[in-house]
């Protein structure tokens, strides 16, 4: 079962590690101490200190290790990233629209 990702405050003690998967896009966002963070696939480990924040960039299993004691937020995907997606495919929808109908109207590509 597939469970929505709702914003969560955590606390880590030193040498505490958290396992996120399945998350995509949510962002992971170091409030006061620091965060070693290891992605699959990645070349080397991302630190994460008081202020810095991490997108994650797969849903693949990616592990943290609280460095001191750590707080932390784990922030959902961005509702704003899909819909700018979605408009963009909006806009190119009507541009190979405007393409198709050029024959007819005489013109090219929306806003040309």
């Amino acid at each position: 079962m597939k469970m929505q990702l709702i914003a969560s405050d955590i606390h880590l003690a030193h040498g505490e590690l958290l396992r996120i998967e399945g998350a995509r896009g949510a962002r992971l966002a170091c409030r006061n101490g620091a965060l070693l963070v290891s992605v699959p696939g990645c070349g080397a480990d991302i630190e994460l200190h008081a202020g810095d924040s991490f997108t994650l960039p797969s849903d693949a299993c990616i592990l943290s290790e609280a460095w001191g004691a750590t707080d932390l937020s784990l922030l959902p995907p961005a509702r704003a990233q899909g819909m700018a997606a979605a408009l963009r495919g909006w806009v190119r929808r009507l541009n190979d629209l405007a393409l198709l109908a050029a024959p007819l109207f005489g013109q090219g590509r929306c806003g040309a």
